[in-house]
């Protein structure tokens, strides 16, 4: 099942960013200054954490930018930077999701938008 949590977070400075942004082995989290959708988050976990073991091989080794380029659906780095929209000053959210390991569960997700649907197709090809 996915475990997702999500909560508003003030941010004053930059370097308040990297400290919310962690990966400890079964949870991962980002912060974002807007949300996505449900299924966004939902299929950026189930990635993050079924693809988080090739780490090593891919062009991006580390973790917490993997899941921000995932939630944003950035292929880049300095584009999921620039998508992510964090407010500074102001108030953004924090997503945590822990480690699903393959059994996550999509019950109760609405139907897909096309900016959703185009979103989830570019995660998949790229990241997947």
């Amino acid at each position: 099942m996915i475990m997702i949590s999500i909560s508003k977070v003030k941010i004053n400075r930059k370097e308040e960013i990297s400290s919310l942004s962690t990966y400890d082995g079964k949870n991962v989290s980002q912060v974002l200054g807007y949300l996505p959708s449900d299924i966004i988050l939902a299929q950026s976990c189930y990635i993050f954490f079924r693809s988080i073991q090739y780490l090593n091989r891919m062009r991006v080794r580390s973790p917490e930018m993997f899941f921000l380029m995932l939630l944003t659906s950035s292929p880049q780095i300095k584009d999921a930077i620039s998508s992510s929209k964090i407010n500074i000053p102001g108030e953004n959210y924090l997503i945590k999701c822990n480690s699903c390991r393959l059994s996550c569960d999509q019950d109760g997700v609405s139907p897909l938008t096309r900016e959703d649907r185009i979103r989830l197709t570019l995660n998949a090809i790229t990241f997947a």
